[in-house]
């Protein structure tokens, strides 16, 4: 009886092992043949969802992870790799529910503060964000998790550019942090903060120069974020919906204009031909120039 439990301990040891190495095909491959022997083993599945999420199947991470969970609610480990899984796919009302969770579970647990915090910073809710990074820093001023979720916090709240000063070694430290940052910008990016966005999507760039998508985020966010373009914010903003109110603003315009005078009314005119011609033209341009730095 003893020798299937045996057997599934060194095989979690071993995908244990290789997934710290990144060898996640020789890692599945394992599982695979230990899970054929054992398929309701709760840690042999939960690696399974593990390497599902390192492997962006977010879907059937989050299917195995409810399976280990309605075998052992309270598993500590499947509880925070689900809180990451639901992340991932946008699912932040479901991800704070497991992570208040946790921390009613587990109060004094700095790391869990911290992810309250990142998930707090999705939402902009940089008040909150900041009180529970500070929490997590107050049970422990060294930890790596607390640190970071205040210096996100420090970024996305502050222009000033030491603002970020501890973001590169602690990006240095754990790069796989680098993921969280892009997901916050594209979450600030969504809701309008474009010039915090472009703070976040800059740390990144910083921390991997090289990195085509870095650079490629940092070029339309300095497009978005460029003052000649303050013109066209409704759009920028709100997409197909703010065009659509621009262009309905211009139709009611043109209304009004019949009933004023002719000279008035072709200012008027001239004006509006003016902005499309600017729109139409000078945001492709303007790509191109910032291109060039």
């Amino acid at each position: 009886m003893s020798e299937p439990m045996q057997s599934a301990v060194e095989t979690v040891a071993q995908v244990d092992g290789l997934i710290e190495r990144r060898r996640l095909a020789q890692a599945r491959t394992l599982l695979e043949r230990s899970l054929a022997q054992q398929p309701e083993h709760v840690e042999l599945l939960l690696r399974g969802a593990l390497l599902d999420h390192l492997e962006d199947d977010e879907e059937a991470a989050r299917r195995t992870l409810q399976s280990v969970l309605a075998k052992e609610p309270d598993h500590a480990g499947a509880r925070r790799l689900l809180f990451s899984v639901l992340l991932e796919l946008g699912r932040l009302e479901e991800a704070e529910q497991v992570i208040l969770g946790l921390l009613r579970d587990h109060p004094e647990s700095p790391p869990l503060f911290a992810s309250y915090a990142l998930l707090m910073l999705r939402t902009l809710h940089l008040d909150k964000a900041q009180r529970l990074a500070r929490e997590g820093l107050r049970l422990d001023p060294e930890d790596a998790e607390c640190l970071f979720a205040q210096a996100l916090c420090e970024l996305v709240g502050s222009p000033s550019s030491n603002a970020s000063a501890a973001l590169p070694e602690l990006l240095r430290q754990s790069p796989e942090h680098a993921h969280t940052l892009w997901l916050l910008s594209a979450s600030l990016r969504q809701q309008g903060r474009l010039r915090a966005a472009l703070r976040v999507a800059q740390e990144l760039l910083r921390s991997a120069p090289d990195s085509p998508p870095y650079l490629a985020l940092v070029r339309e966010l300095r497009l978005a974020t460029h003052w000649s373009l303050l013109p066209l914010y409704p759009m920028l903003r709100w997409g197909w919906a703010g065009s659509a109110l621009v262009w309905g603003g211009a139709v009611l315009m043109l209304a009004v204009a019949r009933r004023l005078p002719p000279v008035v009314a072709g200012t008027l005119v001239v004006l509006w031909l003016a902005y499309v011609i600017y729109s139409w033209t000078w945001p492709s341009l303007l790509r191109r120039w910032l291109a060039r730095d």
